[in-house]
């Protein structure tokens, strides 16, 4: 179920996760030289986590779930959707993971 407007996040996501996985390599101070292939598969990773975190819909849960109660009287279905992002605001959210791996990458190689 794609929809044009998912597409195109996920192409946000992709081109996202280049620009600043190529960007950190820049600053690398690497004596081989091989800072875009490193950049490039830095990219991919980051590309990869940020769209499992993108694609994860915490509101899908089982069936049988739907009818536990919580301590407090809510089900736990309702509590899956009080963090629910939807649209921009999770693009948001996936662009913000992307950029928070990308500088830890960069402190913990550099």
């Amino acid at each position: 179920m794609y929809y044009k407007s998912k597409k195109v996040s996920l192409i946000i996501l992709f081109l996202t996760a280049v620009v600043f996985s190529l960007v950190s390599a820049v600053f690398f101070k690497d004596q081989e030289n091989q800072t875009i292939i490193s950049g490039l598969l830095q990219a991919i990773l980051v590309y990869m986590l940020s769209l499992a975190i993108y694609l994860y819909d915490p509101s899908t849960k089982p069936t049988d779930l739907g009818n536990q109660i919580d301590p407090i009287g809510v089900s736990v279905l309702q509590h899956a959707s009080l963090i629910q992002f939807t649209g921009f605001k999770r693009l948001l959210f996936a662009v913000g993971i992307q950029l928070i791996l990308v500088i830890g990458m960069f402190l913990y190689f550099n």
